[in-house]
């Protein structure tokens, strides 16, 4: 099995004998080449797979899980077996290739992705478009899956084994007497005849064997069965595990042998079809993988329904991730806009597409504001963005998200999804105004990659529901932990909100914002304009002071 990293410039002699029939897609130059791709390929030249892993795999030194060398860890048997990062690294080679299966299916017409399989060559419906990782993975989680089908088989098929035929141990058998009784110091045990499920399991089995030693996997084999092994197996691969196969076939019924039968027959077929190909390549790959990232965060937080001129802008912007949530201000919902950052780690997420979040954010309240004016007819449902008797506007959350893996723990178990400490941007044109329309925050999010690629990759609703709870829930209490360090907040009682917002409006025009009964004001802590507001009211008016 074989290891290379997207993006990363190897030597040219290098890495050609891994890529030979698939470089369609590459960054070179007269000596270094960079290969465009996340996926695997089953190449026919080296007769190995090639996994091609994603470039956040980096750190800001360019290795591998901050330990390793690309260009020394090609083989990834070079990486100590049993370990926790062989076992890491793998598992990463697996989860990408299943995530790729994910948004192919998502994104049926999608231009990214390149495939092509073994038994497209065959027209065995049980066989089409399935390729050599398809059938191995399919063979593993067959082996880990069902242990208590093989121990029911295997219970029922020995259940006769010890007990005593009588008639044979009478017949054959010399008896001793001791005080009128009988004994057989050899009786004859009941035997039966050959058992065809054994001879599918034994096959099973010795399959199962070869990808583990051949490929890293770990599929279990609890039986001991005497395997099928070195030039034995090398001439079932050849062609003599699909004869010994249609041999036994007849001799299956339920639902699970067919199925095993069905699995082990595909991997002989494609495995001959390797042997006698002189260069196909077996291969599922896409060429910019930011854009399956991209839908991989869209799929874990995201809404799926909505309205368009919102995701899909109209001046020909897109958001990458947009969705309802309970405003920072009050319980009305309004927009979250997030835009998700696929860098090796250590980038900056700002720069250019700072601005471009922020005009993001702009485009989201103007076009609330165009239904909201009758401006926009083609549809009434509009969130509220302006309250008109302040004229102050909501706050709009705004963030990135980007990928990283833990250093201390890579893990596939928790998402270590955080708040990103001193990465808040703000854009504005006034000092001191939290509730002006040109007021915008951004924040950022680092989550962990290996987490929401086999997340999405796995596809349990539940549990990405689960994680869709929660990162809301922290972004928005992440934003307003922002803005309470940043702004004190009030509340002005007062007998008559509408007299007070028209006797302050011009000192507190975007400081202060209404909603049902309540009237609050925001000043910013250590603006030399605060202290100045807060004489001008204490002395008249009750301001308690809150957190959002």
């Amino acid at each position: 099995m074989k290891l290379l990293v997207e993006d990363y410039p190897y030597p040219a002699d290098l890495v050609m004998p891994y890529i030979t029939g698939i470089a369609e897609s590459l960054v070179t130059d007269e000596q270094n080449i960079a290969v465009g791709y996340v996926g695997y390929c089953f190449n026919k030249i080296i007769d190995d797979c090639v996994f091609f892993l994603p470039k956040v795999i980096l750190d800001k030194n360019n290795l591998i899980l901050g330990k390793y060398d690309p260009k020394e860890e090609i083989e990834l048997k070079k990486i100590k077996k049993n370990t926790e990062d062989y076992s890491l690294i793998h598992g990463l080679s697996v989860w990408i290739y299943r995530a790729i299966g994910e948004y192919r299916k998502e994104k049926k017409n999608s231009t990214i992705v390149y495939r092509q399989s073994i038994s497209q060559l065959d027209s065995a419906p049980k066989l089409r478009d399935a390729t050599l990782l398809d059938t191995y993975l399919s063979l593993i989680k067959f082996a880990n899956e069902n242990q208590d089908f093989f121990t029911f088989i295997l219970k029922n098929v020995h259940s006769g084994y010890n007990k005593i035929n009588w008639q044979k141990t009478v017949t054959h058998s010399q008896a001793f007497f001791q005080d009128g009784k009988p004994f057989y110091i050899k009786p004859i045990n009941k035997r039966r005849q050959i058992n065809f499920d054994e001879d599918l399991f034994v096959i099973f089995f010795s399959i199962i064997n070869y990808i583990n030693n051949k490929y890293g996997f770990k599929g279990k084999i609890n039986f001991g069965y005497e395997l099928i092994t070195g030039r034995q197996f090398d001439n079932y691969l050849k062609g003599l595990g699909k004869i010994r196969l249609m041999q036994i076939k007849s001799k299956y019924f339920s639902d699970k042998t067919l199925l095993l039968w069905d699995l082990c027959y595909a991997f002989f077929y494609q495995s001959e079809v390797v042997k006698s190909s002189h260069s196909f390549n077996d291969y599922l790959l896409v060429k910019d993988f930011n854009i399956v990232f991209e839908v991989i965060i869209d799929d874990l937080i995201g809404d799926k329904n909505i309205l368009p001129g919102l995701k899909h802008q109209y001046d020909g912007k897109a958001i990458d991730h947009i969705y309802k949530y309970e405003s920072l201000i009050n319980a009305d919902n309004i927009y979250y806009i997030g835009d998700s950052k696929y860098y090796k780690i250590g980038n900056s997420v700002y720069g250019q597409s700072e601005y471009k979040q922020y005009t993001y954010a702009k485009n989201v309240i103007q076009y609330n504001l165009n239904i909201l004016l009758g401006d926009d007819t083609s549809t009434k449902e509009f969130l509220p963005y302006r309250d008109d008797l302040t004229e102050g506007y909501n706050v709009t959350p705004n963030f990135f998200i980007s990928a990283e893996i833990p250093k201390d723990n890579p893990n596939y178990h928790t998402d270590n999804l955080k708040h990103k400490e001193g990465g808040d941007k703000r854009s504005r044109q006034f000092q001191n105004r939290l509730f002006d329309r040109d007021t915008l925050w951004l924040s950022q999010y680092d989550v962990n990659f290996l987490f929401i690629l086999s997340l999405y990759a796995a596809g349990s609703h539940s549990a990405k529901s689960a994680f869709k709870k929660k990162a809301r829930r922290l972004f928005r209490e992440a934003i307003i932990d922002v803005l309470n360090n940043k702004y004190n907040f009030y509340r002005i009682e007062t007998k008559n909100i509408n007299k007070f917002v028209y006797d302050h409006f011009r000192q507190l025009t975007g400081k202060m914002y209404h909603y049902g009964s309540s009237l609050i004001l925001a000043l910013e802590i250590n603006d030399p304009e605060t202290e100045t507001i807060l004489n001008m009211l204490n002395p008249f008016y009750k301001l308690t002071k809150f957190n959002l």
